[in-house]
């Protein structure tokens, strides 16, 4: 029984040892020493010969993640990260192409590609291979020399983001040995789990994917733009990805109500704070001399979507004179109110902020699906 049991050990380590090697990433710019020694007798010292091989860049197409779907309003920006991790035994630089296709969108702008905010055609990753195993716990691995002096290893070097047997980590630095053969990657982390030799270290970095301008929808309906991207490698392999950008208008509306002698048609009812007030494109809403009308003004921000420096610009109606200090936003008193509307051109930027402190200057953010209202008073002359 125990002789089995050792041969089962000698044959798991040997299943070990050649998984390793099957699976083990030879680094790009790496050389692969072959030495042979021979010896006999009477001869003084082994006479050594040796053979050197370099290991060029093995292309192949990175890993990219991609949201499938973002949602924003018309005439607004869309951006989403996609994220590019390497499969190269080396460095490789990747040029980018996109081609949208619109669908009930008109003037819509090109796609263009930020790396590190700079617009940009093309992403270059980094990767190397573990020189020796690493214990978990660990927070620096021993990888093979790139032929290159200085603190950088096949592209790789200190701030970058790596992903190794699946966990990310950064890198703090990568130091050169001095020896022509080895060069160490220290990290911020420690180590998850054990790194065996081999193991391959592939750069990861975001790339986004910019629409500065969505354009307007063409219909009622909500629209969208297909976004293809190709990537390319220097082994003219190509893969693509697809990102759809669905287009939606903002829900703006004006409402009224007789504050009064309240009434209006039920069917252009809509309930806003707690009041009631009329759709007024159908005159359901009756009024006399001297009757105070309130109106209420409406921002609803898609859902996905926010909307930045919002104002609303609006007119005293004729025939009406503003009540002095009657705006609110979200029912809060607002900044320089007084005898004259504050809605008056350039406008007045709004919120959705239901806890503002009152008659401070609102931020102009809407968020995703969020409601601003605005409201004020008038007395028909």
């Amino acid at each position: 029984m125990v002789v089995q049991n050792i041969k089962y050990l000698i044959a798991v380590l040997l299943l070990s040892a050649f998984c390793q090697s099957v699976f083990a990433v030879a680094p790009a710019n790496t050389d692969i020493k072959a030495a042979a020694t021979l010896t006999y007798t009477g001869l003084s010292a082994p006479i050594v010969v040796s053979v050197n091989v370099k290991v060029i860049l093995k292309t192949a197409s990175p890993n990219i993640d991609v949201p499938v779907t973002v949602t924003v309003a018309e005439q607004q920006p869309s951006q989403i990260t996609l994220l590019f991790t390497a499969n190269a035994n080396g460095e490789d630089a990747y040029p980018l192409a996109s081609f949208s296709t619109p669908s009930d969108v008109a003037n819509n702008q090109p796609a263009v590609f930020l790396v590190d905010a700079i617009i940009t055609n093309s992403v270059s990753l980094g990767a190397t291979a573990a020189f020796a195993q690493a214990a978990a716990g660990a927070t620096s691995i021993l990888v093979p020399y790139d032929g290159a002096a200085g603190a950088s290893v096949n592209g790789l070097l200190g701030g970058d983001k790596v992903v190794i047997n699946g966990a990310e980590y950064d890198v703090a630095s990568v130091v050169d040995n001095g020896n022509g053969n080895d060069k160490t990657i220290n990290f911020s982390q420690p180590l998850a789990v054990m790194v065996p030799f081999g193991t391959l270290i592939a750069e990861r970095r975001e790339v986004v994917l910019r629409i500065p301008n969505v354009g307007n929808l063409t219909t009622a309906a909500p629209g969208s733009i297909q976004t293809r991207v190709t990537v390319t490698n220097s082994g003219s392999e190509s893969i693509e990805v697809l990102h759809t950008t669905n287009v939606v208008a903002v829900n703006f509306k004006k409402f009224v109500r007789n504050v009064t002698t309240p009434n209006g048609d039920a069917a252009d009812a809509v309930t806003i704070n707690g009041e009631t007030y009329y759709t007024d494109e159908t005159d359901t809403v009756l009024a006399t001399r001297s009757d105070v009308l309130e109106y209420a003004i409406r921002v609803i921000a898609p859902l996905g979507t926010s909307l930045d420096d919002v104002r609303i610009s609006d007119l005293v109606p004729l025939f009406t004179i503003y009540n002095a200090n009657s705006t609110r936003l979200n029912t809060i008193t607002v900044n320089a109110d007084g005898i004259v509307l504050p809605l008056l051109t350039p406008g007045m930027l709004i919120d959705d902020d239901t806890g503002r402190t009152a008659e401070a200057i609102a931020t102009g953010t809407i968020g995703a699906g969020n409601t601003a209202v605005v409201t004020f008073r008038v007395t028909v002359e």
